[in-house]
């Protein structure tokens, strides 16, 4: 059964490659090796390929048809204008994944102008609130729901899910470790994350693995 996951949002800097790379490492660690394939390469801030490995990442070039090996497991981490490379990936895929860093409520009506677009395509959308404060996630599902409304969207298999703040989901480009790696490495960073951060990440994760 096709397990792909896209993790897509067309604005930037919503923390979309540290949450695909973070999946990647969480299924590496179960031994589910597959490749990370990215069209937004020059936009990731932490050395991609050195954490994947060149044999497991293709990187996709402005123009560049996607060839999709349905023999591996495919993790996608696209970004920019919602094209025909997005649109023929998320029919691909079993679940897109959209991070929402929520600062103000532009992001949340270009997202849900981009759920809009996609979900004729794939209704398997998860919105993740993703390194936004826990002052403002109550706020944020509230005004996104009303979105869903006034864009019509039928939200029965839209599934939200939140990741605190947290500076170490902003470190990964000086640690070049996933938040999986240092927890292992440092008792005192372990018992940090596994107080909130982990246990969403890997509550978001199980689910993509259902």
């Amino acid at each position: 059964m096709n397990k792909d996951v896209l993790f897509y949002n067309d604005l930037g800097r919503q923390g979309k490659s540290t949450l695909a790379y973070n999946f990647y490492d969480f299924q590496r660690q179960r031994n589910i090796i597959g490749k990370y394939i990215t069209n937004d390469i020059v936009n990731i801030s932490f050395p991609i390929k050195k954490l994947v490995g060149e044999k497991e990442i293709v990187s996709i070039t402005a123009g560049e048809e996607v060839s999709i090996d349905t023999d591996d497991f495919n993790i996608f981490d696209f970004g920019g204008y919602l094209d025909n490379r997005v649109v023929s990936v998320t029919k691909h895929v079993k679940y897109i994944v959209m991070p929402i860093s929520y600062v103000s409520n532009s992001e949340l009506k270009i997202t849900a102008k981009t759920i809009k677009a996609l979900i004729k395509y794939n209704s398997n959308i998860v919105v993740v609130f993703n390194k936004t404060k826990k002052t403002k996630i109550n706020r944020g599902k509230e005004m996104l729901n009303l979105l869903f409304e006034a864009h019509e969207i039928d939200t029965k298999n839209i599934k939200i899910f939140v990741v605190n703040e947290s500076e170490y989901m902003t470190r990964l480009s000086d640690l070049e470790q996933s938040i999986f790696d240092v927890a292992n490495a440092s008792k005192g960073d372990s018992a940090q994350l596994n107080k909130n951060i982990i246990p969403q990440l890997t509550e978001i994760y199980n689910y993509l693995n259902i």
